[in-house]
């Protein structure tokens, strides 16, 4: 279990770059960054499968490529354009307090679906998460203007809660998927996931082009510019460190992590956003954070220890 969590808490170290990132190509869409983050981890992919992993097109069952291309389609396309289209429609202080009860709704989600142990002594742990997760958000949410109309409003919170749910619908099946097959070895499942995401990332490349296709937008792509150097090392420290070997970590836990421990860990992803933003500008915490931080490492102890209880027993 220790090395489990080690595993989910550098995952979700590499995973606070994606907040930090984008604020160095502000040139750039958040879209076309994401586009370019998944076309970059695909480009990987596609190396490992040519130069290594050439077998995994005969040997890797059709039911492992399916789950692929609907994990990826799920987390990459569905899960991405519904935050921004909630963005857009609600506000930044909703949506961020929406998606930051994925690491709850992953535990009591994940755990309904696999049934490894009671709700009884999870109701607690997720109490305090949540309790700290609002407060970790309340700031946000208290100072982001709405100007947006009744209607706007509302289809931004549907929105949200399609991007909310596609992800912890894709966390907690990716895990109950890997312990099915327990003979799938992480880099392969890695490698299959970066293929069809870049299956994916063309696609919506096609799509983007379609919609944007000017010569003035166009030219950026082709000219060596400073913005497009940081473009393009963002692409690559998002798609190879955040998207690889993020992936790779966060995978190899699942296999043995249950889902309930799992989701609620994913909150270190926050934890370490809140505190590489922090350090970009050059500020400490406000007393909010500090406390919400607080609040959800003694939510996630208290679950371990219920977990490592569970688990002893389990086994006794």
């Amino acid at each position: 279990m220790f090395r489990g969590i080690v595993f989910v808490i550098t995952a979700c170290f590499i995973w606070g770059l994606i907040f930090v990132i984008p604020s160095f190509v502000e040139n750039f869409s958040a879209i076309e960054l994401a586009i370019a983050r998944c076309f970059s981890f695909g480009i990987l992919a596609l190396a490992f499968l040519v130069l290594r992993k050439r077998y995994l097109f005969r040997e890797t069952p059709r039911e492992v490529w399916k789950a692929a291309f609907i994990f990826t389609f799920l987390a990459n396309v569905i899960h991405y354009f519904t935050l921004v289209l909630g963005l857009r429609y609600a506000n930044a202080g909703v949506m961020t307090l929406i998606i930051g009860t994925a690491p709850v709704c992953i535990a009591i989600f994940g755990n309904f679906q696999n049934k490894e142990f009671s709700f009884k002594p999870l109701i607690i742990p997720c109490f305090l998460l949540l309790i700290g997760l609002t407060l970790v958000n309340l700031g946000p949410l208290l100072w982001t203007e709405n100007s947006s109309s009744l209607e706007d409003y509302l289809l931004g919170l549907v929105f949200g809660v399609i991007s909310l749910f596609s992800w912890v619908w894709v966390a907690a099946k990716n895990s109950q998927f890997l312990k099915k097959f327990p003979n799938l070895k992480i880099t392969d499942w890695v490698t299959v996931l970066g293929i069809t995401t870049l299956c994916w990332s063309v696609l919506s490349i096609v799509g983007l082009l379609s919609l944007i296709a000017t010569d003035e937008h166009l030219q950026r792509y082709f000219e060596p510019t400073e913005e497009l150097g940081w473009f393009i090392l963002g692409a690559i420290i998002l798609g190879w460190g955040c998207s690889w070997i993020g992936s790779y970590l966060w995978n190899s836990a699942s296999k043995t992590l249950p889902v309930a421990l799992l989701g609620q860990l994913c909150i270190f992803e926050t934890i370490f956003a809140l505190i590489f933003l922090a350090i970009l500008e050059m500020r400490l915490p406000d007393w909010l954070e500090l406390v919400g931080i607080g609040v959800v490492l003694v939510g996630i102890a208290s679950n371990v220890f219920v977990m490592r209880n569970l688990c002893k027993a389990t086994d006794a």
